[in-house]
């Protein structure tokens, strides 16, 4: 491709695209249609997509809608065989036209389309598969089923789901049914017996409305679901449900290698029973190897988990709650706070990673989330938390509770607070930054910047706004210049500062004309 007088390299160009519309692992739909519509541009575009295994590496969405629907599993094999070497991802989502407590006949369910059976049965290994059923478990076995099928069909090795034979490490399993996981009365064993021979493991069960009590739930076997060799082998486990605690702790109690674990709390409100805690207690969950922890829509009640959680190394937390709404008043986050702070002393010591996400938190519980003692924090992310900036010119001072001289969070390194609300103000940030690593400008040497000791370990800030919210013109703020003074300086000491840009609301009333020579305002927009 030409631009100007050269000729822009179709590597260059490749990273380009890749750039635009490679967001997330693999692209989604949208972002399909926008390549193949780059690949129709000219034939040098084309070349330069090809030539960029990246935008080939997985297909983000599959949609099968029926048993009968056209599937063309060779245009979906060429797509991923552009990748070359790379580690292939492909999701598939299944919408069966049965999706009753009864399941699904294998004549009519959408699980034996024929074209994906035939697509799992020859594509090259993957190392990420993501299968989404609208119906029960028995659409998953009416696939495997087909797949088995596919092997006979074409004398070929066996390769299905429910065999280990199909090679992939990371399966992730979605059932938009409630009941999805219910045993029938004629099974026996476990519902799962045997998967590909994964060590990643993600399962996702619908929500249930909140306040709304699943019927089921005393009927639970969760320790029937996976058999315990399944479980055995995973070193990476994400689970989406709505279970009671003792319920989720049965599935857990066979998972002795997980190094991630990472639990969406939907709308449990089981956390708060006594009772349930020591049933958890007494299933006796061990966790040895566990080292990253994510919770996800993260309830008041639910921080009791951290409590019954068996973690004493944990070196990476990260907390998302469900929005500012459930914790704007300081006395739910107050009464969570003992099981935070027996969390906190257990892993002070390992900690090094803190992200936490979504959520309304005052100046006094945000000092208590973040103790002095955590000595071993590098990265420390609050993304859209709202919160005032001050807690920082707390931190500038010494805390009182360790030895002399010591300092707040000693091995920090990386800061960085994305979508703050548009009213935050960097400068207590910047104050923190300028009393860890004092400097000076030399009159004497044309201001050079003269840094003082010891050096500290903080090697970047960054600082993200969210646009505001609601009607009027957006304009942009002009930064600070005390502000974009040190900024400038701590980039000549060699540490990366970004701060966004900044904007807000302005109302402006409109001139409505009525004549030649006559205008009155209206109100604003």
């Amino acid at each position: 491709m030409r631009s100007g007088y050269d000729t822009l390299p179709p590597e260059i160009l490749g990273e380009v695209f890749c750039f635009s519309l490679l967001h997330t692992v693999v692209l989604d739909e949208q972002s399909q249609l926008h390549l193949l519509t780059i690949c129709l541009v000219c034939k040098a575009w084309r070349d330069a997509a090809h030539l960029n295994h990246h935008l080939w590496r997985g297909i983000g969405q599959l949609r099968i809608q029926s048993r009968g629907a056209l599937f063309s599993h060779r245009k979906a094999i060429s797509w991923l065989s552009r990748s070359g070497s790379l580690r292939k991802s492909v999701g598939i989502t299944l919408s069966c036209p049965l999706q009753g407590w009864a399941g699904c006949e294998e004549n009519q369910c959408t699980g034996s389309n024929a074209g994906l059976a035939k697509f799992l049965h020859r594509v090259s290994p993957m190392e990420h598969l993501s299968l989404e059923f609208s119906g029960t478990s028995e659409c998953y076995f009416n696939l495997c089923a087909s797949m088995k099928r596919e092997s006979d069909r074409s004398a070929t090795a066996l390769r299905s789901l429910d065999t280990g034979t199909l090679p992939l490490t990371s399966l992730a399993l979605s059932f938009n049914n409630t009941f999805a996981l219910q045993l029938g009365a004629s099974q026996s064993g476990c519902l799962f017996n045997t998967l590909p021979p994964i060590t990643s493991l993600e399962l996702r069960l619908s929500s249930l409305p909140f306040g709304v009590a699943n019927p089921f739930v005393e009927e639970l076997q969760t320790h029937k679901i996976f058999s315990r060799s399944i479980l055995r082998a995973l070193t990476s486990f994400t689970i989406r449900c709505d279970w009671p605690l003792n319920q989720l702790a049965r599935l857990l109690e066979p998972c002795v290698n997980i190094e991630e674990l990472t639990l969406f709390i939907g709308h449990s409100a089981y956390f708060q029973d006594p009772a349930t805690t020591e049933s958890v207690r007494r299933i006796g969950v061990q966790l040895p190897k566990m080292r990253t922890l994510r919770l996800r829509h993260l309830l008041p009640s639910a921080m009791r988990l951290l409590e019954i959680l068996p973690v004493n190394r944990v070196t990476n937390l990260d907390l998302s709650f469900p929005g500012s709404g459930l914790w704007e008043t300081q006395q739910n986050v107050r009464s969570c706070s003992p099981f935070w702070a027996a969390f906190i002393r257990r892993n002070a010591d390992t900690l090094r990673f803190i992200r936490l996400h979504d959520v309304k938190i005052s100046s006094v519980i945000l000092l208590e989330m973040l103790p002095s003692h955590l000595i071993s924090l590098e990265t420390l992310i609050l993304d859209r938390v709202n919160f005032n900036s001050d807690v920082f010119r707390h931190w500038t001072l010494p805390p009182i509770d360790v030895e002399e001289g010591a300092k707040w969070f000693p091995k920090l390194k990386t800061i960085k607070i994305l979508q703050a609300f548009p009213t935050f103000d960097p400068e207590a940030v910047f104050s923190f930054l300028t009393a860890r690593r004092p400097f000076h400008a030399e009159p004497e040497e044309g201001n050079a910047i003269s840094f003082g000791e010891p050096s500290d370990g903080i090697k970047q800030l960054v600082i993200t706004y969210q646009l505001p919210i609601g009607q009027g013109n957006l304009v942009l703020q002009a930064a600070d210049e005390e502000v974009e003074s040190i900024c400038s300086a701590l980039r000549r000491g060699g540490m990366l500062v970004h701060v966004g840009p900044r904007y807000l609301r302005e109302f402006r009333r409109r001139q409505i004309p009525l004549g030649a020579h006559l205008t009155f305002p209206s109100k604003a927009n």
